[in-house]
């Protein structure tokens, strides 16, 4: 036993043999009863005490441990909202050297505008795909966690 359940029988057993209310044959069957129930409540009491406050102490470490999985999340999703930038902007630079082209074959240079058109539509076809699918949804992700 540790000294604090030494000290709490110890201060049962003088409250209770010097409790006047009980005489008689009963007296030692009352006194047993008495303890047993003095020490359950007290137990109860403190078992309640430390209770109260590991559930306290878990839900800080839970809100912690949120916190932090939220701050991770945010930073892997711009990390990759940055590379998926780059991929970006590299399909619309390539974009532009199609379009390019096309002005080149306006002003009158020898270019092959079919091959140039399909690679325009292409292009603008992953570009939609790419920012509907990939590129919104993540930012979105970004700013609606909390």
């Amino acid at each position: 036993m540790s000294n604090g359940e030494i000290n709490l029988n110890k201060l049962i057993d003088v409250f209770v043999e010097n409790s006047d209310s009980v005489n008689g044959e009963e007296e030692d069957e009352v006194i047993v009863v008495l303890k047993t129930r003095i020490r359950e409540i007290v137990e109860d009491e403190v078992k309640a005490i430390y209770r109260d406050e590991l559930e306290q102490k878990s839900k800080e470490k839970l809100e912690k441990e949120k916190l932090e999985m939220k701050e991770k999340f945010k930073i892997n999703t711009a990390k990759t909202l940055l590379i998926d930038t780059v991929i970006f902007s590299g399909i619309v630079g390539l974009l532009v050297n199609q379009v390019t082209d096309i002005v080149s074959f306006l002003k009158g240079y020898d270019i092959n505008v079919g091959g140039t058109a399909v690679a325009i539509l292409v292009f603008l076809m992953v570009i939609f795909i790419f920012v509907q699918y990939a590129y919104i949804k993540k930012i979105d992700d970004y700013f609606s966690t909390e």
